[in-house]
């Protein structure tokens, strides 16, 4: 519904779709593991920590995301009825 609106908030929810699609989706994760495999990283070093957490947090910190977005999209659409000149309120009759 937000991408046949179109606009900024439609690009912007096929964006934040996409990217929650991509993150807890299994095939990301399977080029994830192979590679992690293939960089051959000391397990004890900063580098390899700082990948481990940002595999580890991606996909939470995606669903967070997708959740403040949605949150926030039906605040606004909940905000002024009578600016979407939806019929709604006072100034749609």
């Amino acid at each position: 519904m937000l991408w046949a609106e179109g606009g900024k908030i439609g690009r912007l929810a096929l964006l934040v779709n996409a990217a929650g699609l991509v993150v807890t989706g299994d095939l990301a994760w399977v080029f994830f593991v192979a590679l992690i495999r293939s960089l051959h990283l000391p397990a004890t070093g900063l580098p390899w920590q700082i990948l481990l957490a940002a595999l580890i947090v991606a996909a939470p910190i995606t669903l967070l995301v997708m959740s403040v977005f949605y949150l926030w999209v039906y605040a606004r659409s909940g905000r002024h009825p009578a600016e979407r000149g939806d019929g709604v309120g006072p100034a749609g009759g």
